[in-house]
């Protein structure tokens, strides 16, 4: 569906990485690649390490916002 140029960038999107595992698993009764899913255990872990780094740096700044 994508153009191979573009290909790269769309595993930038993190929920990319979770449907093609999925789709390995579900439909195609498969293991997923496992540099899929190293990327996206690295995208989840970061994403979960930076927003519990921003919040907790932040939280008197978005409690007095709310």
């Amino acid at each position: 569906m994508v153009p191979a140029p573009y290909d790269f960038w769309m595993y930038g999107n993190a929920l990319v990485c979770f449907v093609e595992i999925l789709r390995d698993l579900v439909l195609g009764g498969r293991l997923p690649n496992m540099i899929l899913y190293g990327w996206t255990l690295f995208i989840s872990l970061f994403s979960f390490y930076f927003g519990y780094w921003f919040f907790d740096r932040y939280r008197n700044v978005i409690v007095d916002v709310l």
